[in-house]
């Protein structure tokens, strides 16, 4: 689980959107460069749709691998005083 209180964006070429709610079709807020720190608001805690869930909660890492790559799964986080989500595919 991701349960660290800050993390960095990883897997871009320049830049991730931040997203005002926890999905890809969501309203873009900001863009967050690669290599930036962001503050998580809710260690451990994860958005994803509920195909996803019992997914997430399991064992299967390959599995878990899977919606995070669907971006599926997202994290609530801080950058540049804005409150958005990132997907978990771009966070480290």
């Amino acid at each position: 689980a991701f349960k660290n209180t800050s993390g960095s964006v990883t897997n871009v070429q320049n830049f991730t959107n931040l997203r005002q709610e926890s999905y890809l079709q969501s309203k873009i807020i900001d863009r967050v460069p690669l290599g930036a720190s962001v503050k998580i608001r809710q260690p451990g805690t994860y958005w994803r749709p509920d195909k996803c869930a019992a997914t997430c909660n399991g064992t299967n890492q390959n599995a878990i691998k899977q919606c995070i790559d669907n971006n599926d799964v997202w994290i609530e986080v801080q950058y540049n005083g804005r409150r958005g989500f990132l997907s978990r595919k771009f966070l480290n």
